[in-house]
């Protein structure tokens, strides 16, 4: 065996001898931040895990993508975004399915017509009760 060899065997060794007593610390650390949970704890971590493992590797890896966003919040963005989650969970289905239409049908949209939405929206919330009343009339009677 020549020396260059040897010495690359060596390292490669030492590498895989270190790297194993890191992850035995690893997985030490985590047994012991699992013995430190409830039952109930340790069941629903149990079912979410068995949920991950039964969908596709597309779905896994946008739940990845979409968990490394949400940490990059700030803690504001965190807090506003789960008062949002929460709204949507007490959507009613059909609520929920009218919602996404409409946002599909947004997305359909070409840029100009979006920035006419978005101007007859600000519009809209620039008016006072009364004004927005007589609008709603005025386009009922057309």
């Amino acid at each position: 065996m020549k020396r260059r060899e040897f010495i690359n065997l060596s390292l490669m060794g030492l590498t895989l001898l270190s790297s194993s007593q890191l992850y035995a610390d690893q997985t030490q650390d985590q047994k012991k931040k699992w013995d430190k949970l409830s039952d109930r704890q340790k069941e629903a971590i149990k079912k979410r895990w068995k949920a991950i493992q039964q969908m596709s590797p597309e779905k896994r890896e946008r739940i990845k993508k979409a968990f490394k966003r949400y940490r990059q919040l700030s803690p504001e963005r965190r807090k506003k975004l789960r008062k949002n989650i929460r709204r949507w969970r007490k959507l009613s289905p059909e609520k929920r399915q009218r919602i996404r239409n409409n946002r599909g049908r947004w997305r359909k949209m070409d840029q100009q017509k979006r920035q006419r939405m978005q101007n007859r929206y600000q519009k809209w919330k620039r008016m006072n009760p009364a004004q927005r009343r007589r609008l709603r009339r005025r386009l009922r009677n057309q």
